[in-house]
C-alpha cells in the first residue's frame, strides 16, 4: 500500500495537537529526553550523583548490550577495557556501598548469554572447541580447589570466601574459556593488542596529570581522608597511582607494558614499531613515577625470557649488554644517586632494605604457623583484609605483602603448589611453541611478549599482591589464553600464506 506523503505531511502540520504529537518521531524524541533528564536531576537530589549519573548511563548501556548481541568480540574489548577503568570509577564513588566488582562479574556472565544466544539462534558458529586446552583445564581444577575451601573447618566466615574467590580463581576460569572462543583470529590479537597500548597511554597520561597539575577532589580525599598518603607521599617523594587502585599496582601495570610493547616492537616495522616504542617509553616513565620498585623485576625477568627465547644473535648479545649495564648501574654504582627516584629504584636491589626485611620476619612468622594448616585457613582470611571479618585471628595481625604468601595462608601449601602448576604450565606451554612449533615470526614476537610481560608479573607478585587485582589480573589471564592460542594462530597464518602462493 502507497501513502500520499502529502496527507502525512499535512497530518504532521494539524493545529490538532494531538494527532501532531502522535505522528511526529520527534516530538516523542524530545519528550523522552526531557522525561529522562527530570528523572536524572530528581534522583541526584534525593539519592545522590552516583545513582544519578548510573540512570544517566543506562540508554548507553542499552546500546552496548545491543550491539554485543551483534558482535561479541565488541562485548569482550568492552569488557578488557571496563576492567582497566573500574578501579578509578570506583574511587570517585567517595564511600558509596555499590559493589563495583559486580560490573565485571555481570560482564562475564553477559558475554556468555551473547556466546549461547548467538550459538543457539542466529547458529553463529563459534570456536567451542578452543576451550580444549591446558589453561581451561587447569584453570577449572583451580577453582573447584578453591570452591571446596569453603568446607575448610578453619573458614570461620562464607562472607570472606564469597568475594575472594572471584579474583583468585572465578576470573581466570572465566577468561580461559571466554578469550579463546571470541579472540579466534590473528587480526583479533593484533586488535586486542592495540587497545591495551591505547588504554597504557590514557593511564599514564592521568599520572602526568596528576603529577603537574594535581590531584582531583576524589584522589585527595582517597588521600587525605581515606589514608593513601601514608604509603604514597613519604620521604623521596609522590607515588603516582593513575587511576589504579594503588601506585603499587600502577607501577606493576606500566611496568608489564613496557616489557610487553618494547618486545613487540622488535618484531614489527613501520609505523606500528614507532607506536610500540612510543608505548613502551611512556609505559616506563609511569613505572618510574609510580615509584614501585617491585615493578623493575618485570622488565629484567621479561628481557632474560627475550634473551632465552629468541634464539637470534645480534638480539641477545645487544640484549644482554642492555640488562648486565642497568643491573650493573643500579647495583654497582652510585650514578644519580641524589635523584630520589634513582635512589628508590636501587634500593630495590638492597637484600637489606628494611622494607625486605620486615617481609621475611613476617614469612617467618607464618612459617611456624602454617606447620599443621597444607589447605589454609580460608579465602579472604589472610592479612590487613581479613580483619573485617576475623579482626581476632593472629594471621589478620600481620601482612602478607606477597601474593604467593596471601595464597600460602589462605589456600595452604597444596594451594600454593596447585596456582603455581597453573601459571609455570602456561608458561611452559608458550615457551615450547616458540622455541620449537610457531613458524611465524611476527606470531613468535607476539608470544614472546606475552610471556616475558606475564612471567615478570609472576616475579614481581613475590613482594607485592598485584597478580589478582584489577586491572592486572584480567591482563594476565587472557595474555595466558592467547599465549595457549599460539598453535591456532599459527595454523591459520599458514594456511592463510599457502593459498596466497600461486
Amino acid at each position: 500500500m502507497e501513502y500520499d506523503k502529502g496527507i502525512i505531511n499535512n497530518r504532521l502540520n494539524h493545529p490538532n495537537l494531538f494527532w501532531g504529537c502522535l505522528l511526529n518521531i520527534k516530538t516523542y524524541i524530545r519528550a523522552i529526553l526531557a522525561i529522562g533528564l527530570l528523572a536524572i536531576g530528581y534522583t541526584t537530589v534525593h539519592y545522590g550523583y552516583m545513582q544519578g549519573l548510573a540512570l544517566g548511563l543506562l540508554p548507553i548501556g542499552f546500546y552496548i548490550v545491543l550491539i554485543g548481541l551483534q558482535k561479541p568480540k565488541s562485548t569482550f574489548y568492552a569488557f578488557f577495557v571496563l576492567n582497566y577503568f573500574l578501579m578509578g570509577i570506583g574511587r570517585y564513588s567517595m564511600g558509596s556501598d555499590f559493589p563495583f566488582g559486580t560490573l565485571i562479574d555481570a560482564t562475564i556472565v553477559y558475554i556468555f548469554l551473547v556466546l549461547l544466544v548467538q550459538s543457539i539462534l542466529t547458529k553463529n558458529y563459534f570456536q567451542w572447541e578452543n576451550i580444549n586446552n591446558i589453561f581451561t583445564y587447569l584453570s577449572f581444577a583451580w577453582l573447584l580447589y578453591c570452591m571446596s575451601e569453603l568446607f575448610n573447618p578453619l573458614c570461620l566466615s562464607a562472607e570472606a570466601w564469597s568475594s575472594s574467590i572471584r579474583g583468585i580463581a572465578f576470573y581466570m576460569f572465566a577468561v580461559a574459556c571466554v578469550a579463546p572462543v571470541v579472540i579466534h583470529k590473528f587480526k583479533d590479537l593484533k586488535t586486542l593488542m592495540f587497545i591495551w597500548s591505547l588504554l597504557t597511554v590514557i593511564a599514564v597520561c592521568k599520572a602526568l596529570i596528576q603529577k603537574f597539575i594535581g590531584f582531583d577532589f576524589a584522589e585527595s580525599y582517597w588521600l587525605f581522608v581515606l589514608g593513601g598518603q601514608l604509603t604514597h607521599i613519604i620521604g623521596y617523594g609522590v607515588r603516582y597511582f593513575s587511576f589504579f587502585t594503588d601506585a603499587a599496582n600502577f607501577g606493576a601495570g606500566m611496568a608489564m607494558s613496557m616489557t610487553v610493547f618494547s618486545i613487540y616492537a622488535i618484531f614489527v616495522k613501520g609505523k606500528l614499531r614507532v607506536w610500540c616504542v612510543i608505548v613502551a617509553l611512556l609505559a616506563f616513565y609511569g613505572m618510574v613515577l609510580s615509584g614501585t620498585r617491585a615493578a623493575l623485576a618485570i622488565p629484567f625477568v621479561g628481557y632474560v625470557l627475550l634473551v632465552l627465547l629468541s634464539k637470534k644473535a645480534k638480539l641477545i648479545l645487544s640484549v644482554s649488554i642492555i640488562i648486565l649495564l642497568s643491573f650493573s648501574f643500579l647495583k654497582y654504582t652510585h650514578i644519580g644517586e641524589s635523584n630520589a627516584l634513582i635512589r628508590r629504584m636501587r634500593s630495590a636491589l638492597d637484600a637489606n632494605d628494611p622494607s625486605m626485611v620486615v617481609r621475611y620476619q613476617n614469612q617467618a612468622k607464618f612459617k611456624t604457623y602454617m606447620v599443621d594448616k597444607p589447605f589454609g585457613v580460608g579465602l579472604g582470611l589472610a592479612g590487613v583484609k581479613a580483619k573485617r571479618y576475623t579482626p581476632d585471628s593472629y594471621v589478620a595481625s600481620i601482612p602478607t605483602d606477597s601474593w604467593y604468601v596471601m595464597l600460602w595462608i589462605e589456600t595452604g601449601i597444596v594451594g600454593l603448589l596447585l596456582n603455581l602448576l597453573v601459571m609455570f604450565s602456561v608458561i611452559g606451554y608458550g615457551c615450547y611453541q616458540v622455541l620449537f612449533r610457531i613458524r611465524s615470526n611476527l606470531l613468535k614476537g607476539i608470544n614472546i611478549a606475552l610471556i616475558a610481560g606475564t612471567t615478570g608479573m609472576m616475579t614481581a607478585s613475590y613482594v607485592n599482591e598485584i597478580l589478582g587485582q584489577f586491572p592486572n589480573g584480567i591482563i594476565i589471564y587472557t595474555s595466558m589464553a592467547m599465549i595457549v592460542m599460539s598453535s591456532k594462530f599459527d595454523k591459520e597464518l599458514s594456511d592463510t600464506e599457502s593459498h596466497e602462493q600461486p
